[in-house]
Order: C-alpha cells, then sequence, then structure tokens
C-alpha cells in the first residue's frame, strides 16, 4: 500500500470533514472575525471544547502570561485547564494544586 492509499484510507476511517457556509451578506462581521484568526481549526475546537466544559459545569482556568513558560511548550495563552487535570498536573509535578492557582486566571464558575 503506497502513502497515498494510506493516507485515503486513514481519513476515511479516522476523520471527519465538517462544512460551515457563512453568508457574506448577513454575516459579515462574523466572516470578518473568523478570518483574523491565525489557526480558524483550532479557534472553533478550542471554544467548542470551553463551550462544552461550562455546560458540564467545571471549573476552567487559562494560564496568567507571566507564567508560561513554566507550563511547556504546548501551553498557550489559549490553553484551557479543568480543575480535573489541574490537579493531574499538580500530581505529577509533586505540588498542591492550591500553589498553581496563582499562576491561573478562572474562566468560569462552577
Amino acid at each position: 500500500m503506497d502513502n497515498v492509499e494510506y493516507m485515503k484510507n486513514y481519513e476515511k476511517e479516522n476523520l471527519r470533514q465538517i462544512r460551515l457556509k457563512i453568508n457574506r451578506k448577513t454575516e459579515p462581521e462574523l466572516l470578518e472575525w473568523i478570518e483574523k484568526q491565525e489557526n480558524i481549526q483550532g479557534y472553533i475546537k478550542r471554544i467548542i471544547l470551553e463551550d462544552m466544559k461550562k455546560q458540564e459545569g467545571k471549573k476552567m482556568y487559562k494560564i496568567k502570561p507571566e507564567y508560561m513558560d513554566l507550563w511547556g511548550e504546548d501551553a498557550t495563552e489559549e490553553t484551557i485547564i479543568t480543575k480535573e487535570e489541574l490537579e493531574m498536573i499538580a500530581r505529577g509535578w509533586e505540588k498542591d494544586p492550591e500553589e498553581l492557582l496563582d499562576q491561573l486566571i478562572e474562566v468560569s464558575e462552577e
């Protein structure tokens, strides 16, 4: 099986494409906003995940910019952390989760 065939099979089995149509005449501000995003797919996924977490009633946090380098290379200002994820991270770092709260900004209520 060559690489092209492998990729076609992989996409067929693992990926789902979802299209979004935006009307240039009736929704120009929406289109303009989306086009400003550096990574449109990442942006849409992030806001969906944030909404899912809010609807599940989970506390969510973002990392304060001044602490970004402490959280590793995958962390960005858009990274969302739930209370459960914070507890797992704290265990991995052998810290009390309360110690890490100073490095975070709460972005939702339980």
